[in-house]
């Protein structure tokens, strides 16, 4: 068991520097937060310096390898392949960003699009966490800032749910809620755009994909293949566990984008 003292976040964030900017307010309930960028990202680099947070720039976004490719329709089957260039390795630049953290308290991976609660410090003082789990949290869709700012005003109880939805019933709730504002609940807990772990643990992302996915799923399954035998039935099969919080997502969802 153990107590949230420190926290210290990592974002990638490469040309999306407009929602970046509505985003660093983060770093009031954060210890640290680094952002990772590239050289040529001059955009994010001057949001960080106007608003006091710390950012690196990595050479490995685009850095070349092996790199594990699907090979079938059924996205099992890999097989790994020599490329002289990444598309955009995000398990790399966020390994990176780790690098320059303590390793100590807890650790967060955060989506550049990711709002913070501002009351989070406040209930994870309260709180006692496993070092073992891995923590998530659910997220209301906010596609302006002005949707983000009339729901924290008037909350989001009884608000539409995404929940575990999948093929045609995921494809109809996506078309009538886009740009609208709603509740997201992940079937997994650990999903990719806010994690968090203990610092002290050691623990890096896969750096095997050459596109954006920094294998975020298999990053959370590892939490659950390390917990001890006895301990497993506390995360009811699931790879995260969610925390009592709720953070907001600017911009719509599940929109796929190459930086």
């Amino acid at each position: 068991m153990a107590r949230i003292d420190k926290l210290y976040a990592v974002t990638v964030c490469v040309g999306r520097h407009d929602t970046l900017r509505h985003c660093l307010r983060n770093h009031r309930v954060l210890d640290d937060w680094v952002i990772v960028t590239t050289k040529e990202d001059e955009d994010t680099q001057l949001a960080c310096e106007d608003a006091g947070v710390r950012y690196i720039v990595s050479e490995r976004f685009y850095e070349g390898g092996y790199y594990h490719e699907m090979i079938s329709d059924t996205k099992t089957s890999k097989e790994t392949v020599w490329h002289d260039s990444a598309i955009f390795n995000k398990g790399k630049a966020i390994n990176d960003g780790i690098d320059t953290l303590p390793k100590e308290g807890w650790h967060v991976v955060l989506d550049a699009d990711i709002i913070l609660p501002e009351n989070m410090r406040s209930v994870f003082k309260q709180s006692v966490l496993k070092s073992h789990q891995l923590y998530g949290m659910d997220r209301v869709i906010c596609p302006t800032i002005e949707d983000y700012k009339r729901v924290t005003t008037s909350g989001w109880k009884g608000m539409p749910l995404y929940e575990g939805l999948r093929g045609k019933d995921k494809e109809a709730f996506m078309r009538d809620h886009y740009d609208k504002v709603y509740l997201h609940r992940p079937k997994h807990s650990g999903d990719g755009y806010f994690q968090m772990f203990s610092g002290n643990r050691g623990m890096k992302y896969s750096e095997s994909f050459s596109s954006r996915f920094a294998d975020t799923r298999g990053f959370a399954q590892v939490f659950w293949k390390h917990t001890p035998w006895h301990r497993r039935k506390l995360q009811n099969n699931e790879s995260g566990v969610r925390t009592n919080l709720t953070c907001f997502h600017l911009g719509n969802a599940f929109e796929p984008w190459n930086k």
